[in-house]
């Protein structure tokens, strides 16, 4: 019985894994391909707030499909806010599972910026 529990539980965590690329994916092109800022804030908090999570495969898919787009939007500098969620999402999927630590550093490190 313990042994199917186990199965179930992994089986779970897979299905999780595999929304959460499919999530990353479809919010990477929102920030991409959006016409509206509102639109593209939206979709990089969302994906911040993704990143910052437990999901390790989220990381994954997040460097293999988001890394070239956030560094683009970091580039591009055409809102600060923008710029501020790219970092964010960059500090979250290369920390070391801490995203919500890495997170909270980056806000303090930009904090005194004035705003544009």
């Amino acid at each position: 019985m313990l042994a199917f529990q186990r199965f179930l539980q992994a089986q779970a965590e897979d299905d999780r894994g595999e929304h959460d690329e499919r999530l990353v994916e479809q919010l990477v092109q929102r920030v991409s391909e959006a016409v509206l800022l509102a639109d593209r804030r939206e979709a990089l908090q969302q994906l911040r707030d993704l990143l910052a999570g437990p999901g390790g495969r989220a990381r994954h898919a997040f460097g293999s499909v988001g890394l070239p787009v956030a560094l683009q939007v970091v580039r591009d500098r055409e809102d600060l806010e923008m710029v501020q969620l790219a970092l964010e999402c960059l500090a979250a999927a290369l920390g070391s599972g801490e995203g919500t630590a890495a997170v909270d550093e980056v806000r303090c490190l930009l904090s005194p910026l004035p705003p544009v």
